[in-house]
């Protein structure tokens, strides 16, 4: 009995998380990520304290990759290394906002492992083909 009411307060709770998403989505970044917008003009005291978390979050977070369309090869943190979460560069970037999609064989759903040693330091490489894909 006791687990079975348990079991239904964490559902309410995990709705009105859900719910409590969709408003502030719906709201304040409903065409963003919320890690890539500004707080905005007249913030309710919910939406200010959560976005006031964002630095903290983007320190300690990184991107797990599936397909690599969202994810910046060059200016997101995405490398899963204790020292650095983005990719060391040798030279000059020509473009910042390719994709690591680029460095992802979509038929096979593996890494184009020719392409990335090429691009990339040996030990980023070795760090990017070990990383999982989305095989969707």
């Amino acid at each position: 009995m006791m687990l079975c009411l348990l079991n239904k307060f964490g559902d309410f709770c995990m709705m009105r998380m859900l719910l409590a998403h969709m408003i502030l989505k719906a709201r304040y970044f409903p065409h963003d990520h919320i890690m890539t917008i500004e707080v905005g003009t007249k913030p309710n005291f919910t939406w200010h304290s959560l976005w006031g978390t964002r630095e903290i979050i983007q320190k300690g977070s990184r991107w797990l990759i599936g397909n690599g369309e969202k994810v910046r090869i060059w200016t997101d943190r995405w490398l899963a290394r204790p020292y650095s979460v983005m990719p060391i560069t040798t030279g000059q970037i020509v473009n910042s906002n390719i994709l690591v999609a680029e460095l992802i064989d979509k038929d096979d759903g593996v890494w184009k492992e020719q392409v990335v040693r090429s691009i990339f330091l040996s030990c980023d490489a070795e760090i990017i083909c070990s990383l999982p894909l989305c095989h969707s």
